[in-house]
């Protein structure tokens, strides 16, 4: 049993035992025949484009040996396959963008096609070993395989049995309430009450414009430079991350909005100087870190830990509220995915919702808490 200054007492082995016993089912076949149909036929281009660049003869297979010794033959060197190597030469020839796509289909359909298969029980469900204390700052993980780290697209494969349905409730934008909560920063309080698109708002705020004025561009950049100042981020960090989603901004822009965004939020500029000159890191529970030297992690141990706190004192409320009604089926880092019968959804929203509102307020007293909740009947999960 676990016992915390908060006393959650859930007999998390026994949970976790059932959470891997129960599983969560998968829809294999219109994974086959969608995704895995797909990747293979990628493969194929893919491959055929590489032999005609290198010149390789159509009966041959392709493998690093082979393409490492053709590519030589017309003047270019790969001295590794590594995917990093790859990428990092990826302007210095066309072949290495095409080696690249090659190397990452070979990967997918090795790690989320035969290997996923074969995880897979006779009545299609998947059954992850799920570890209470997984991280250092308490996170809840699953491993063998680790379901929480599978890409958004395969998820949207989970589903339910025939009379059942999957409800997923989440915790909007918790990092931010955490912090509004232990910096107690007025304006982020602020905002938080009075509702809205915090994104925007925020971005309204830091853009001096006024909110319908603010594009989603716009939004999605503020978003990616609110979190990124959470944990420290740097602005060459944060303009890598921006890239990534095909949006553009220069490190003096980067330097300007974290420059803004302390100013306007000054709670959270003190409440970080305090964090980064402590020996001991606190969570919203009493938890505590010490010995932490790298700056990123003092920032972050704080928000992530509190924020493993919040869930798992949601799941002790949702057990003990609704028992034999659901399977608690997987556990997505603030998130909880339930499998119910049909007609039982609708108290079983109510109470998953209400749950999940009273665990939180255990640790957030001044900041709003707002649940987003997902109904999906079966093959419909993510969609």
């Amino acid at each position: 049993m676990i016992l915390t200054e908060r006393e959650i007492v859930i007999d998390e082995n026994t949970l976790m035992e059932k959470l891997q016993q129960d599983g969560i089912m998968f829809d294999r076949q219109r994974y086959r025949d969608e995704i895995i149909s797909e990747k293979q036929d990628e493969l194929v281009v893919i491959e055929n484009k590489i032999k005609k660049i290198l010149g390789i003869p159509e009966p041959f297979s392709l493998y690093c040996e082979l393409i490492s010794r053709q590519a030589l033959k017309n003047g270019i060197c790969i001295k590794s396959f590594s995917l990093a190597w790859l990428m990092d030469h990826e302007k210095s020839d066309p072949i290495f963008c095409s080696i690249v796509k090659w190397k990452e289909l070979k990967l997918f359909l090795k790690t989320y096609g035969n290997n996923l298969m074969a995880q897979l029980d006779e009545n299609s469900r998947i059954h992850p070993k799920w570890l209470w204390n997984g991280t250092v700052t308490n996170r809840i993980i699953s491993k063998e395989p680790c379901v929480q780290n599978f890409p958004r697209k395969i998820r949207d494969y989970f589903t339910a049995p025939p009379g059942h349905c999957l409800i997923s409730a989440d915790y909007s934008q918790i990092e931010l309430r955490i912090m509004a909560e232990m910096s107690g920063d007025e304006r982020l309080t602020q905002l938080f009450l009075h509702g809205g698109d915090l994104y925007k708002s925020v971005a309204a705020t830091l853009l001096n414009r006024e909110i319908q004025d603010i594009s989603d561009d716009d939004r999605q950049k503020i978003k990616a430079i609110t979190l990124g100042m959470l944990y420290g981020i740097t602005s060459y960090g944060m303009v890598q991350n921006l890239e990534k989603k095909g949006l553009s901004m220069t490190i003096q822009e980067a330097n300007q909005l974290q420059i803004a965004f302390f100013e306007q939020f000054p709670g959270i500029a003190a409440f970080q100087r305090q964090q980064l000159n402590s020996d001991t890191i606190k969570t919203l529970g009493g938890f505590e870190f010490h010995n932490i030297k790298k700056p990123n992690s003092k920032l972050a141990l704080g928000i992530q830990g509190s924020s493993s706190e919040i869930l798992k004192k949601s799941i002790e409320l949702v057990t003990e509220r609704l028992g034999s009604h659901i399977k608690i089926v997987m556990l997505l880092h603030d998130e909880i995915i339930l499998e119910t019968e049909h007609q039982k959804v609708a108290m079983v929203k109510e109470v998953l919702e209400s749950s999940m509102i009273d665990g939180a307020k255990e640790y957030l007293k001044k900041t709003p808490i707002k649940i987003e909740l997902k109904e999906s009947k079966e093959d419909e999960y993510g969609k």
